[in-house]
């Protein structure tokens, strides 16, 4: 067992982008932690530096129940002349979701209520004025008990500040991995997931957390992800040519999230009527046509978990009503809240 300052590392749990993570023991108090350690590689990268250090101020500043909570952040000196930054983390003794839906196929009512979840959260992150900028179910974390939390700000900024990375989405397409990792320079997120704005290299906001999150129900509901391809440039080209390749309509606004409802009516029929149009909203090209915060989306998923009979439909259901493309979906689900609602 290593000492490190405070800690006594067990043993490695997780790696990502920016840092390595442990499972440690807190020696102050006895409890068991998670330890983030920066990258050897980058412990005298600056940039690095600072952008670790802002992953860990961003998480301390939301106080929320579904965002992994951050402990402490410092620096430590190693053995050795060397130094290096930490955050110790709440351990949150569970699988990412991303493991879960690749042994196991959730149920419509699962994918609805891990969906509210992270929507609370992400209003949560939206209401301290931070754009998460990855969301994606390998940064989800769901305990045995079926708590849902939100992990890795590693891309994260706050809004009015300059971002820690930006510039055009996509240089070279054969410098590009594939669509399930995380990119740093010049593309800023997980492509996969990323919101078109986001891949473009321009201004994001709250509403790219909810593309995001759209994305994310889509491959719990189906396996796979709508857009797809082997660099950002495919996946951006998918997105916005999706409508005139399958003829749903000519104006981007409409066709946009009717493309993907009908990938995903065709994927798994007997999905929800009301949350296909959910994703399909959220996923809308155009930032403007998805919900404006995530409080709508809450409020939405809340409603439908109390009265949509058909959340506790088999997926695999051999026939599904399928929707039309003459109104753009975020409308068709605002209508029917104030509907609801008076």
């Amino acid at each position: 067992m290593r000492r490190l300052g405070n800690y006594n590392i067990q043993n490695r749990i997780g790696e990502g982008g920016m840092g390595v993570v442990y499972r440690a023991l807190d020696l102050r108090d006895g409890s068991e932690v998670a330890l983030k350690l920066l990258h050897p590689q980058f412990r005298e990268d600056e940039s690095r530096r600072a952008r670790f250090l802002r992953e860990g101020e961003y998480a301390q500043s939301i106080s929320h129940g579904g965002v992994v909570r951050i402990l402490d952040l410092g620096e430590v000196h190693l053995d050795t002349a060397d130094r290096t930054l930490f955050l110790c983390m709440e351990l949150v003794k569970g699988r990412d979701l991303l493991q879960v839906i690749s042994r196991e196929t959730p149920q419509q009512r699962w994918v609805a209520e891990v969906g509210l979840a992270v929507a609370e959260a992400l209003l949560a992150i939206e209401q301290a004025g931070i754009v998460h900028r990855d969301i994606k179910p390998g940064n989800i974390l769901v305990t045995s008990e079926g708590v849902v939390k939100l992990m890795d700000f590693g891309l994260a900024y706050r809004l009015g500040e300059a971002p820690s990375a930006s510039g055009p989405a996509v240089e070279d397409e054969a410098t590009q991995p594939a669509s399930g990792l995380t990119l740093f320079g010049s593309v800023v997120g997980t492509p996969g997931y990323a919101a078109p704005e986001q891949l473009r290299g321009e201004q994001v906001d709250a509403r790219s957390d909810l593309y995001a999150l759209g994305a994310t129900l889509y491959q719990m509901l189906t396996g796979a992800l709508p857009f797809s391809g082997t660099n950002p440039r495919e996946i951006l080209r998918a997105t916005e040519t999706a409508a005139a390749r399958s003829g749903l309509g000519t104006a981007q606004t409409t066709a946009a999230s009717s493309v993907v409802v009908a990938k995903l009516f065709a994927a798994v029929p007997g999905v929800s009527v009301r949350f296909a149009q959910l994703v399909g909203a959220l996923m809308s090209a155009p930032m403007e046509q998805r919900p404006s915060s995530a409080v709508h989306v809450s409020a939405f998923l809340e409603a439908m978990l109390l009265d949509d009979p058909e959340l506790d439909s088999r997926l695999e259901a051999p026939d599904g009503k399928r929707l039309g493309a003459g109104t753009s979906a975020w409308m068709r689900l605002k209508d029917w809240l104030d509907r609801k609602e008076s």
